[in-house]
């Protein structure tokens, strides 16, 4: 979808090259794009989180078992989420 910026539909409707209407119409669009990336974005970070949390119990675990939120992560996402925590470690 595309829109004008707010800046431009700001100067278009200075020079009533937009009614009233139109300039509203264009800044809804705006709003519900923005929405839509904040909500995609919110949910990326629970993820994370989650993940994170995964790693930090993994890596504090001695029997290497995980427990609680890490049983929502698959396998494959705990032990990317470890592999990136140890990078992270071995660069401190």
């Amino acid at each position: 979808m595309s829109f004008y910026a707010p800046s431009d539909l700001l100067y278009l409707w200075q020079q009533e090259q937009l009614t009233a209407e139109q300039a509203l119409g264009h800044m809804l669009q705006i709003v519900q794009a923005q929405q839509q990336m904040l909500q995609a974005q919110q949910q990326r970070l629970r993820t994370l989180e989650q993940q994170l949390v995964c790693v930090e119990q993994t890596l504090t675990n001695n029997n290497g078992r995980t427990s609680g939120a890490c049983t929502s992560a698959s396998a494959p996402e705990r032990k990317r989420a470890a592999t990136t925590s140890s990078r992270r470690q071995t660069k401190s």
